[in-house]
């Protein structure tokens, strides 16, 4: 049986993703509430195993010590996000967003890659990658929350088409863009962001039934369309457009850099 690491799978889009997933993997998921996963594993009709991996992705130390007892990982869905964040994770020195959205899913592939046997990887994206240009790499920046939001998502993409142009005959590698959904995220901003988020969220976000829907969608596209969609940017609808900008190959070069600097300077 192949086994799946899903990073926050237990709420959210995630939810339906780990019930998705669950017909042909054994799942490792990544998240903080134990109690809401036991609520998830009650739900999934499955006879594959299902493990919860207690970790907060802000720390990035224990999901490094977590993921490092895993010898077998086939596919990787890294879905877990926070909508944006002020606060500064004093531990590592940077900003919380850049943390959770990137940082996390760069330490969950660099200890993985090459020491697995990997050969899919799905990001889940947004469509909010347009709105930066990443003017420079950084990770404890002082743009408003929003631009972080955009960056930890240019960032991702970035990322995945350096793996792709690195490990193509290895490694298939997914963008899906899901949309706007009806969960929790976003949550965790305070005053007028969070207003902002809601009425956006009772405007345009996806319905329940609409997140399983592509959940089960994106699970087809992997198993059975892979080849079609291995290296884009997409949604349940087809390939789209991304940013041009995440094909700058220097960028790419650097933002590795940085993301290694990181790593070592912090001991990880």
């Amino acid at each position: 049986m192949k086994n799946c690491i899903i990073t926050g799978g237990y709420s959210g889009f995630g939810r339906f993703l780990s019930k998705a997933f669950s017909k042909k993997y054994n799942l490792y998921i990544l998240g903080r509430s134990k109690v809401k996963f036991l609520q998830l594993k009650k739900e999934i009709k499955t006879k594959n195993k299902i493990h919860f991996f207690k970790n907060d992705l802000n720390d990035l130390d224990e999901i490094k010590k977590k993921i490092s007892k895993i010898k077998s990982i086939d596919l990787i869905i890294l879905n877990a996000g926070i909508a944006g964040s002020n606060n500064i994770n004093r531990k590592y020195r940077a900003a919380n967003t850049y943390v959770v959205n990137y940082l996390s899913n760069f330490l969950i592939m660099d200890t993985l890659i090459k020491k697995s046997n990997l050969t899919k990887v799905i990001n889940i994206t947004s469509i909010t990658h347009h709105f930066t240009n990443l003017k420079r790499i950084s990770f404890s920046s002082s743009e408003p929350t929003f631009l972080r939001y955009a960056n930890s998502k240019l960032m991702m993409l970035l990322f995945m088409y350096s793996l792709n142009r690195k490990y193509k005959k290895k490694i298939k590698i997914l963008n899906f863009d899901p949309g706007w959904m009806k969960t929790n995220f976003g949550s965790n901003q305070k005053n007028i962001l969070r207003r902002i988020l809601k009425t956006l969220s009772n405007i345009f976000a996806k319905n329940l039934e609409t997140q399983e829907r592509q959940a089960l969608k994106l699970f087809d596209f992997c198993e059975n369309y892979i080849n079609r969609y291995e290296g884009k940017y997409f949604d349940i609808n087809g390939i789209k457009n991304c940013s041009k900008i995440t094909y700058n190959k220097s960028l790419q070069s650097e933002l590795f850099y940085r993301s290694k600097e990181f790593l070592r300077n912090n001991q990880l």
